[in-house]
This record gives structure tokens, sequence and C-alpha cells, in this order.
């Protein structure tokens, strides 16, 4: 059995650095309105688990695909800025809407370097999942559609057992 290490950190917290977090604003998209954050205290990759819920190989993902800057080292440990709780919390966020990681790379990667432009980049992939949301359920709809003629017919010729919609070569589903 492998036995936990809980590192300490030596020394005083470094005086905080110009970063950015989100914080909702009724005026703006409330993933996306950046503030210099005042109190940074370092954590290690197990705290920020434990307060963002994501595991800790969802953290090295994101990570590595850019979602969230590098942390920096104590010697072989990751410390991570109260910035890293944030992105992460709007990554999981934008989890549960349907996107996916890969649609939020370039939104978010921007935002460890331009949250401006981050906000721009998320607005248009938002719009881009609105598009493709409405195009899922215009064909949902047509399958509602088809699905209720053919009980129709089944109700009116149980006899025929006859399915004359056109048939999808692909269809969806297991077979």
């Amino acid at each position: 059995a492998r036995r936990a290490h809980n590192p300490k950190v030596v020394g005083s917290n470094p005086a905080p650095a110009t970063r950015y977090t989100e914080k909702p604003n009724s005026s703006e998209l409330g993933f996306f309105v950046f503030r210099p954050l005042t109190n940074q205290s370092p954590m290690y990759i197990g705290e920020l688990s434990r307060k963002t819920g994501a595991s800790r190989k969802a953290i090295y993902l994101y990570e590595q695909m850019g979602l969230i800057p590098k942390p920096t080292r104590k010697g072989s440990y990751r410390v991570y800025a109260d910035v890293a709780i944030h992105q992460i919390q709007t990554i999981r966020c934008a989890q549960t809407l349907g996107f996916k990681l890969k649609e939020l790379v370039e939104a978010l990667a921007s935002n460890n370097s331009a949250p401006r432009s981050s906000m721009a980049l998320m607005l248009e992939q938002i719009e881009l999942k609105r598009s493709s949301l409405h195009s899922q359920i215009e064909t949902a709809q047509a399958q509602l559609l088809l699905l209720n003629q053919l009980e129709h017919e089944l109700l009116h010729s149980p006899e025929l057992m006859n399915c004359e919609l056109p048939v999808d070569s692909s269809p969806k589903g297991k077979l």
C-alpha cells in the first residue's frame, strides 16, 4: 500500500500577481468576466481536485490540452493558483452543457493570456453549439413525424405491416 505524502509549503506566500478569474456580472456573460485575483493561496493537485470535483487525471488532461495554465513547481510538486478553480469549474460547466474538450481548447486556452479574446471565442463556440442543437432538434422532430405516420398506418391497416417510408442506408442506433 502506498502512503500519502502531504508536502508543506515553506516560507510565506508571494505577493499576488496579476491573474484573472471569472466573476459573474449581470451585464456580461457569466462565465467570462475577468477581474484581478486578490487572495492567491497556492494549492497542490489533491486540494484542487477536492475543491473542483475534477479528478487528478482530468486536471492533468486540462493542462496537457492547454485549457488551464501549467502550474508552477515546488520541487516535483505542481502548485496551482486559485484561478485554476474557476477555470476548471468553467470547463466542467461547459461539459455539462454538451461541449467537448476539443471545442473548448481554442477559447479557453486563450483565456490564459487574453481574457477578452477568450470571451469572443467562447461566444462563437456557444453559437456553434446552439446551431448544432437546433439541427439535432429538427432531425428528431422529423423522426417523430415519421414514427407518427408509421403508427397511424399500422393502426389503420395492421395486416399490411408495410413501411413505405424512406429507409436510411446507415441507420442510427444499435442493431
